[in-house]
């Protein structure tokens, strides 16, 4: 049966990032990965020797040309959209990622839902905090938008919480499964312990952590406030 991890937590927290680390990773190891396209428009990215789906389309901001991976909340507006695309794909598909901000705080997007109505046979939510100082969360959202970090509404700070509270109920719901349930704070764990966790968890190829966390490192997508795109670097796929 399929698995489906889905990435949770506020605008520029670094969900997408994590992705595109996981991408390049397995890329950098022989991975071969294609565009998706469902009825002419693009939904995700697609690697047939794991048969591993990803939601999203690399989308760049018209004021600032900067590149990022959205994921599902670039390509659906709700719930059946996802379903739509994850029953109709015309792929062989063992693994799905979805990855998203404000679509994803839905019930429909937790663990319990998901398994009674999607057929997963495994869900894993990885819910990402932000406990990094607020004006360098303000300076990061403004670079992106291309607006002043002073026009960046206080609100997207806070709302962060409020994924905090989806993420409990989920946790409860599931009846306190704490091995679909992963948090991760977007300020202090670095991109490799996704990728390690994913590779080791999820599609359980026992990658190598150290190998990892040192490829991470020397190959960082991570954007900060002030210097280069690190997208603009990578190849053809974006």
């Amino acid at each position: 049966m399929k698995t489906i991890t889905i990435l949770k937590g506020g605008a520029g927290v670094g969900k997408g990032t994590r992705v595109c680390h996981l991408i390049e990773y397995l890329k950098s190891q022989g991975y071969e990965f294609q565009t998706a396209k469902l009825d002419g428009k693009q939904v995700g990215f697609y690697s047939p020797q794991e048969k591993l789906f990803i939601l999203g389309k690399i989308v760049t901001s018209p004021k600032t040309h900067l590149k990022s991976l959205s994921g599902i909340d670039a390509i659906v507006d709700k719930f059946d959209d996802v379903q739509d695309i994850i029953q109709r794909v015309e792929f062989p598909v063992e693994h799905f990622i979805l990855e998203g901000g404000p679509v994803t705080s839905s019930f429909r997007f937790r663990p319990k839902f998901l398994k009674e109505n999607l057929g997963a046979g495994s869900v894993f939510a990885v819910y990402y905090d932000y406990e990094g100082d607020e004006q360098l969360f303000r300076d990061r959202l403004a670079q992106r938008s291309g607006d002043k970090a002073t026009c960046i509404p206080q609100t997207l700070y806070k709302a962060m919480k409020g994924y905090q509270g989806d993420h409990a109920n989920s946790w409860k719901e599931s009846g306190e499964d704490e091995s679909c349930h992963i948090t991760m704070n977007s300020a202090t764990d670095e991109p490799h312990m996704f990728v390690e966790y994913y590779l080791n968890n999820v599609l359980c190829l026992e990658a190598d952590p150290v190998k990892i966390e040192a490829w991470c490192k020397q190959n960082s997508f991570k954007r900060e406030v002030g210097k280069p795109d690190p997208l603009s670097t990578t190849n053809d796929l974006w």
